[in-house]
């Protein structure tokens, strides 16, 4: 009897050991296997603006990039909507569905679609998706023998107010149409820096220090800092600026606003868990500059163009593969076997004294087959690579990433105008 029991004990013991054996064989392939950063899969987060930003972060580390989440939305809902069977349902499961009149804001923000056809095809696209553009979309439809990109790129320069001038470089031979969001944003800061006070300070980046052109701002007001666990920055709110009577109106509360980032942690590790929580937790915790409370800021100037050359490689790891392949199925366009054949998002960006102009385009062809000094004050100084956004209400219209802004060239202050 004693001798089964021993028996028994020893084949426990033996497959406990073979468990621990295995789990720590396993903790250490875990550990290998996910030493190299970009092999890491990204967390993925119900909300595809998020996902965008993650995935557009770990294609571009340690640069300058910015990205218009909501502009990628529109034009992808616009491919939506001419999408079925399995295509419908990847572009249901990653992407939202949105209407441009979500975000636009008159005279502050404009935001355009277009259909282009090249002529031959024209009436092999279905007149129940040329409808809904049009109504849906307030989209322009284009009728042109495109054999040069010159009219898609012409409504891109005009759309983003000649901020960015094209979006391709040629149209292939087998083009049959395309489709393309633009966003362009002029707009002034409630508080404008001064130029006297813009002068050349360091920036740390990549462990390497340079001269930026630094502007400075001592606010009472229209201004709120916020300082948590996680990050430190800045919100400044933009005013409200009529182009056609060029008066600036402050009658309307302010929900276009500013939003600079500093992260305490590794710029990309805080990027890849950035989502509606750690947003709500900065509002949250935002402190209003006050008469009790002075907010001095260092901001560089930064003014830079993207483009998202590896965005159509980007979709496809974010869930999207059907659309770029021969199995797509864009039967709500056509009875044409339609796929996308290029995938181009373009961005533009010059922050300074007076405010911010930026712009965005997303675009998909279609083939066959001296600081004041207050007692109660806080200092906030960008000296180091920054995260910045610009927001509406609940949408991120643009988020970037600054790890060299402008360079001090001279001892001469110009101010953009």
């Amino acid at each position: 009897m004693k001798s089964k029991l021993k028996n028994i004990m020893f084949i426990i013991i033996l497959l406990v050991v073979l468990v621990l054996i295995i789990s720590i064989c396993y903790g250490v392939y875990k550990v290998i296997s996910n030493s190299n950063v970009d092999d890491v899969d990204l967390p993925l987060d119900s909300n595809f603006k998020y996902n965008m930003i993650r995935q557009v972060n770990n294609d571009y580390k340690d640069t300058n990039y910015l990205i218009s989440p909501y502009s990628i939305e529109v034009a992808l809902s616009m491919v939506r909507e001419g999408a079925g069977s399995s295509t419908l349902e990847e572009l249901t499961d990653v992407v939202p569905k949105r209407k441009i009149e979500d975000i636009r804001i008159k005279n502050r923000i404009n935001v355009a679609n277009a259909l282009f056809i090249k002529n031959t095809y024209s009436n092999d696209i279905k007149i129940d998706y040329k409808n809904k553009m049009k109504k849906d979309y307030n989209s322009k439809l284009l009728i042109d023998k495109f054999e040069t990109p010159k009219v898609i790129n012409n409504w891109v320069n005009k759309e983003t107010d000649k901020m960015i001038d094209k979006v391709i470089d040629e149209i292939d031979s087998d083009f049959v149409m395309g489709i393309a969001n633009a966003l362009a944003l002029d707009v002034e800061w409630k508080q404008s820096f001064e130029c006297n006070r813009t002068y050349k300070e360091k920036f740390i980046s990549n462990g390497k220090s340079f001269d930026v052109v630094m502007m400075n701002n001592s606010f009472r007001s229209e201004a709120s800092y916020f300082d948590t666990q996680n990050e430190e920055g800045i919100i400044l709110p933009y005013n409200y600026y009529n182009k056609k009577t060029g008066r600036v109106s402050n009658d309307e509360k302010s929900e276009l606003e500013f939003i600079g980032i500093i992260p305490k942690s590794n710029i990309s590790t805080y990027i890849n868990s950035f989502d509606n929580n750690v947003l709500n937790n900065i509002i949250n915790n935002k402190k209003e500059a006050s008469s009790d409370l002075t907010i001095n800021l260092k901001l560089p100037r930064f003014s830079y163009s993207f483009d998202y050359s590896d965005f159509m490689d980007g979709l496809k790891e974010m869930g999207l593969n059907e659309m770029f392949n021969a199995n797509a199925d864009f039967s709500e366009i056509s009875n044409m076997d339609l796929y996308i054949n290029k995938a181009v998002h373009k961005t533009y960006i010059d922050l300074n004294e007076k405010g911010t102009k930026a712009a965005a385009v997303t675009y998909f062809s279609f083939t066959k087959n001296a600081i004041e000094i207050d007692e109660n004050a806080v200092d906030i100084t960008f000296n180091k690579p920054f995260i910045y956004m610009i927001k509406y209400k609940d949408e991120i219209v643009f988020f970037g990433v600054v790890y060299e802004p402008e360079k001090w060239t001279n001892k001469t202050i110009t101010c953009s105008k």
